[in-house]
């Protein structure tokens, strides 16, 4: 069973399950914090159907890319995806932990590891989506990440904020760090953190000012507005 969503105000239309992994809010901030530009290569790890990458394509015209995806169902349905959005990509349905990837091919990883701690939620009973949100192994994402963007690429990573220690402490061998916070609404603790790095780099980190999603009265903010509605890139 499918159903057909719209991000980005409808620029983007995709097929997921219906009863598995749907992807949403952080799919579409993954795309925007990516500096991608024309022309460039793009490597989606662990792509699921497509979104975060369709998302990135919406924004910057002729890019070129690929996507890793362990769960043969979801590779196929993001292959339908790029193709029922008229755009074109090689998809690979392997597990991203032992897949060679070619040494320093894409300027740009975008990423978005499976979220939850099985010592602390309870894994859901959908294979699919359990596949999806239950911890792996983050160093072996960003080893993957590492080899596969070339020197002063960047890799952007969105992730839950406790994990950022484990995000820098597997960093190694990048600089340029950025941490961007997006914050559920004003004087609220962030959920969410999005990483970007860039390989071979020596310049010290920076924390950004992140993004503000909701207003007091749960509306959406200015800016989160222009992200999600107009495909604002994140700064």
């Amino acid at each position: 069973m499918t159903r057909t969503d719209y991000l980005l105000d409808g620029h983007v239309q995709i097929t997921q399950s219906a009863e598995g992994y749907r992807a949403g809010l952080d799919a579409v901030m993954l795309a925007a914090a990516c500096p991608a530009a024309t022309g460039e290569s793009i490597l989606d790890l662990g792509c699921g159907a497509g979104a975060a990458s369709l998302c990135l394509t919406a924004r910057v015209t002729g890019l070129h890319i690929a996507g890793i995806e362990i769960q043969p169902e979801q590779a196929k349905l993001a292959r339908t995806n790029f193709a029922q959005n008229n755009m074109i990509a090689e998809i690979i349905c392997a597990d991203l932990i032992e897949y060679k990837f070619p040494s320093d091919a894409f300027d740009h990883i975008i990423l978005n590891p499976p979220y939850h701690d099985a010592a602390q939620h309870m894994p859901p009973e959908n294979t699919a989506r359990a596949t999806a949100f239950m911890a792996d192994d983050l160093n072996a994402w960003i080893t993957a990440a590492r080899r596969a963007v070339k020197t002063h690429g960047s890799v952007t990573i969105i992730h839950r904020t406790d994990a950022l220690p484990d995000i820098i402490k597997n960093l190694e061998g990048f600089g340029a760090i950025e941490i961007i916070p997006l914050w559920p609404r004003e004087n609220t603790s962030a959920e969410r953190i999005i990483v970007r790095a860039r390989k071979g780099r020596k310049t010290a980190l920076t924390l950004k000012p992140g993004v503000i999603l909701h207003t007091a009265d749960g509306g959406e903010t200015e800016i989160a507005r222009s992200i999600l509605r107009d495909v604002a890139k994140i700064p």
